[in-house]
């Protein structure tokens, strides 16, 4: 009699701890599925979230970003393969500082299935390496990067030349709009020798004559220096 209690009290623990280990088991798998979002641990229910995940369909598939160096500007072109609840495109560039700030919101097309064609015209970009770089803006607020991209922008493309006057006077004409500092401007003889220099603020003086500049006939060199750039144009008097 002793012998059956005590049996049927071991049996008794034995399926108590199965029961509680059996307990525990399912209780960390629920918490480990809800903290990964697959459901409420029901395993028809975390089936279904997973196919609405790969279901998704991204706002804003980015096909292209580049850019295209003219004259006196940078062209800025993208295209989209498609576009849903999409709001605005923010085009963002920096300098060598790698600072980025906006210079333009450009529209979305809200709904496309097609590809669609985007552009923007930098008409004051930085001397030097620009780099830009596109955040998508849906219509929920969300927003997305796009990659880095970089090109360079010269001196060359800038108004920048000299000329003489009716009166024999040396002029110069600097126009780099939207930049600060000092342009060194440097007048050689064809012997290499120095005859004239000036710093011309470029944020105040795009027109600068040398009105003390007296020069004998003949061909000079003059170099303009910004940035660590230079160019140079050769002139006759």
């Amino acid at each position: 009699m002793f012998k059956m209690r005590l049996f049927t009290l071991l049996f008794s623990m034995l399926i108590s701890v199965l029961y509680a280990q059996d307990k525990v088991g399912v209780t960390s798998v629920i918490s480990n599925e809800a903290d990964r979002n697959f459901g409420k641990g029901h395993a028809g229910n975390n089936a279904a979230y997973i196919q609405q995940l790969r279901n998704v369909v991204l706002p804003v598939s980015l096909m292209s970003f580049e850019l295209k160096v003219a004259d006196n500007y940078i062209k800025v072109e993208w295209k989209t393969a498609n576009e849903k609840n999409s709001s605005h495109f923010i085009l963002k560039r920096a300098g060598d500082d790698k600072v980025f700030k906006a210079i333009a919101e450009i529209k979305a097309v809200k709904e496309s299935s097609s590809t669609t064609h985007y552009q923007y015209f930098d008409r004051f970009p930085l001397i030097g390496q620009n780099y830009y770089k596109l955040e998508q803006v849906d219509a929920d607020g969300t927003r997305t990067l796009s990659d880095i991209i970089t090109t360079a922008y010269h001196l060359k493309n800038q108004k920048m030349f000299a000329y003489f006057s009716d009166r024999g006077f040396l002029n110069t004409v600097v126009d780099i709009p939207k930049q600060e500092g000092f342009v060194e401007i440097t007048v050689f003889n064809l012997n290499g020798q120095i005859v004239a220099f000036k710093k011309v603020n470029i944020a105040e003086d795009i027109h600068y004559q040398f009105n003390d500049l007296i020069l004998n006939k003949g061909l000079y060199l003059i170099s303009f220096a910004f940035e660590g750039q230079i160019i140079t144009q050769k002139i006759i008097k």
